[in-house]
């Protein structure tokens, strides 16, 4: 009989079985004293891809600035409406 845990396998991007990787070999190193927190701070973090991210928050500041922009200016208009 076949465990249901099993049944379904997921695909890895090649990179991210690399990284997972390195992220094991590092974190071995750093129980082992071998390496500091602060090198496996420095490299650990290299693994990650944070393009998404940032991507996505440079999309919410610039929605944020346009809402912002358009308040101000809509505020501005109704206060010169009554002139």
């Amino acid at each position: 009989m076949i465990d249901r845990q099993y049944e379904i396998s997921y695909t890895r991007n090649k990179l991210y079985v690399i990284n997972d990787a390195i992220l094991l070999n590092q974190k071995q190193m750093l129980k082992d004293k071998e390496i500091s927190v602060d090198t496996y701070v420095k490299y650990g973090i290299q693994t990650f891809d944070f393009s998404k991210i940032e991507a996505k928050l440079k999309e919410n500041d610039n929605a944020d600035d346009n809402s912002e922009a358009e308040s101000i200016i809509s505020n501005y208009s109704s206060s010169h409406e009554s002139d």
